[in-house]
């Protein structure tokens, strides 16, 4: 019971950061696994190990896309809102990392699809993991996780967390819209 308080504490005091953040009135940014890195740290915190190796570039919309992606997209005739900001808390933290954001969808109405994507080092996988359940996304099935109830009756946001990729999708059936291992 001596290790659950410290825990405890921790996710209690995170979340009132992360409650006075959404009731601030300020867009401000949230916490959230690092930035890429190019460069070592010249000197790490402690318990954190330095990013040394390069994080890939963001990846580019067109090619964030399956083939089953691109069909929707033309079936429908969605064109990509390149200056589109992210809406979801967790796909601003992707993007806030250094990952790529893209939606696509009728001008005069909600977005028909919104996909975030960061690749990230091995060592921040319990970061993200943190992150994911900070913000109210809850595992599934297997690497799929469902985000909060939309108060719409909308389906909820889904997301997937593994082998150093994190993804955000606005609705569950676009997880097959992403491509996981873009070219």
């Amino acid at each position: 019971m001596s290790h659950r308080r410290p825990a405890a504490l921790a996710l209690a005091a995170l979340s009132v950061v992360l409650l006075a953040g959404c009731t601030a009135g300020t867009t401000g940014p949230m916490p959230t696994p690092s930035a890429p890195s190019t460069t070592p740290t010249a000197e790490p915190t402690a318990g954190a190990e330095p990013t040394t190796a390069p994080s890939p570039a963001p990846v580019a919309c067109d090619d964030l896309l399956t083939e089953a992606g691109r069909a929707y997209l033309d079936q429908h005739g969605f064109p990509h809102h390149p200056d589109a900001p992210p809406f979801d808390p967790l796909a601003a933290a992707i993007t806030e990392a250094g990952g790529s954001y893209c939606a696509w969808g009728n001008p005069n109405a909600e977005f028909a699809l919104a996909i975030a994507r960061v690749e990230f080092p091995a060592a921040e996988t319990a970061a993200w993991t943190t992150t994911f359940a900070a913000l109210g996304y809850t595992p599934t099935e297997g690497t799929v996780y469902t985000g909060p109830a939309d108060p719409s009756g909308e389906a909820s946001p889904a997301a997937s967390l593994a082998d150093g990729v994190a993804v955000y999708v606005d609705h569950p059936d676009h997880l097959a819209f992403v491509a996981l291992d873009p070219a």
